[in-house]
């Protein structure tokens, strides 16, 4: 995202705040979620439900606040910055225990979900500290806030509530280090690519993700004329292509329990098998050409 539209996106998120309309993304101090309502982000929708809380990717459930039996009616992002659930005898039944005033909440289009403090007055989250994750991923929302803003850095040394140093360093989403695999939270932009002996997977100038055997195209995504601009690797174990708007553009159909999928990558073999691999014990939760038990069994073989 360059200097401008980081500008104009600040700008209507700064309007929206003034004027008082809603973001859908975000719960801002002093809204809430009655029941039936939600806040979403792309596939991501967090909704109050009768009796809890619940984070959905598409219409799969990956995160409750475990308020099955309490008796929730509203959940409420309170001044103090804290998120606090109420039953209907105006009771507290369960809060992020958050103190920052001026925090507010949101879901990110990465299926992250956290209070975040310290924005300044035009929403910027440059400089914003996370204090709470709905599954204790702080550190990832906070370096997918500054991939957002544009600054594309993070320290490696960071830990929520302590300064982070903003020096030219590695993207947050960065093409992983093992040339055939990518990681958690990885991803590749136009032109980059991974490889394993003669196949390479490249995100290529034409929107599509291809894979090709000594140059010969083997799989493709077909999302030409999509404005694809990089293929991500979700924290909850699928990935996706994602157009200049980041809007999912393509999905593998490795979407299920997500906290089950947690960790998966994707690797490229050198005989061409692509799919995504959780270890320990091995398990293919999906390959480009559906050939998820060739894949597993090449993947033991090489471990023992």
């Amino acid at each position: 995202m360059d200097a401008s539209m980081r500008w104009v996106g600040e700008l209507l998120l700064a309007l929206q705040r003034l004027l008082g309309v809603k973001c859908h993304h975000m719960l801002m101090p002093g809204e809430r979620l009655n029941r039936g309502q939600s806040i979403y982000a792309n596939q991501y929708k967090l909704q109050q439900e009768d009796q809890k809380l619940v984070l959905y990717q598409g219409t799969v459930p990956i995160w409750s606040n475990g308020c099955q039996h309490c008796g929730v009616m509203y959940t409420i992002m309170q001044h103090d910055g804290n998120l606090v659930s109420y039953d209907k005898t105006g009771q507290p039944v369960w809060s992020t225990d958050t103190h920052a005033a001026g925090a507010c909440l949101m879901v990110r289009f990465v299926g992250l979900l956290g209070v975040v403090a310290s924005l300044n007055m035009f929403c910027s989250f440059e400089g914003a500290e996370v204090l709470w994750e709905c599954k204790g991923r702080k550190r990832a929302l906070h370096n997918n806030l500054i991939e957002w803003t544009g600054a594309g850095r993070y320290d490696p040394n960071w830990s929520c509530g302590t300064p982070f140093d903003m020096s030219p360093g590695k993207s947050v989403f960065r093409r992983s280090r093992n040339a055939h695999t990518l990681q958690p939270m990885e991803r590749l932009d136009c032109g980059q690519h991974i490889a394993a002996g003669q196949y390479r997977l490249v995100q290529q100038e034409d929107h599509n993700l291809v894979l090709y055997h000594n140059g010969a195209q083997k799989w493709a995504n077909n999302r030409t004329g999509s404005d694809a601009m990089y293929t991500l690797l979700h924290l909850d174990g699928y990935l996706a292509s994602y157009n200049s708007s980041h809007r999912c553009v393509w999905s593998s159909s490795s979407v299920g329990d997500g906290a089950a999928q947690e960790g998966a990558q994707l690797v490229l073999t050198q005989d061409g098998l692509l799919g995504l691999v959780l270890e320990d014990p091995v398990r293919v939760l999906w390959e480009c050409l559906g050939r998820q038990v060739e894949l597993c069994q090449c993947l033991q073989e090489n471990k023992t």
